[in-house]
């Protein structure tokens, strides 16, 4: 499985990739998000959102949200529980998205 998943921006006025949805070997699936570091993370917050409608679609489906910083090299992964618990609603002029700080995300080796 390799799907990709979309979603309308209103501030773009078109769709925008949010990410991949992989299933792991053990059966789950997971989401992949490749970001730009400079660009996409809300140095506010110091973390990521995805598009709350999707958000609420995915969060009981998947396990786990992976995010790939493609400038820094960097890895972060969070469960579905963390992203639920510990996630916050915000709108900065892209719609509604559900944001998690990178505080509650475990960073892996770099790619």
């Amino acid at each position: 499985m390799n799907q990709p998943l979309y979603t309308e921006d209103p501030l773009k006025g078109k769709k925008v990739l949010i990410g991949f949805l992989h299933a792991a070997p053990t059966g789950a699936i997971y989401l992949e998000k490749d970001v730009k570091e400079a660009v996409h993370r809300f140095r506010k917050y110091d973390g990521y959102a995805i598009q709350f409608e999707e958000f609420e679609k995915l969060k009981d489906k998947i396990s786990i949200i992976k995010i790939n910083e493609t400038d820094t090299g960097m890895v972060f992964v969070a469960t579905i529980v963390d992203w639920t618990e510990k996630g916050e609603l915000i709108d900065e002029g892209h719609g509604k998205q559900w944001l998690l700080q990178k505080k509650f995300m475990h960073r892996l080796e770099n790619k």
